[in-house]
């Protein structure tokens, strides 16, 4: 299905979540820039995928990258859920 939901959670009960149209980046090239990005960026989002038992480098077999392009961003503070206060953010592309 081409469609992804994501949520994160913070233990404060803050929440994020994202629903994304969803595609494999096949071409060398760009898994080249993927393994790139999950190389370089700073924790807890990055680390080497070549870590991976047969990710030995972007053009590996095993290797993918899922592109996710969102559609809806839905955000909520903890304080919202608990009767609390604050603020529901939602954002969707036209």
């Amino acid at each position: 299905h081409p469609h992804v939901a994501l949520t994160y959670w913070e233990a404060s009960q803050d929440t994020c979540s994202a629903m994304c149209g969803a595609e494999w980046e096949s071409s060398d090239d760009g898994r080249a820039v993927g393994w790139e990005a999950l190389r370089t960026a700073p924790e807890p989002v990055g680390y080497d995928p070549a870590i991976i038992p047969g990710w030995d480098e972007p053009t590996s077999p095993g290797f993918g990258i899922l592109r996710l392009r969102p559609w809806r961003l839905h955000v909520m503070q903890g304080t919202v859920l608990l009767g609390q206060g604050g603020e529901v953010l939602t954002w969707q592309r036209a």
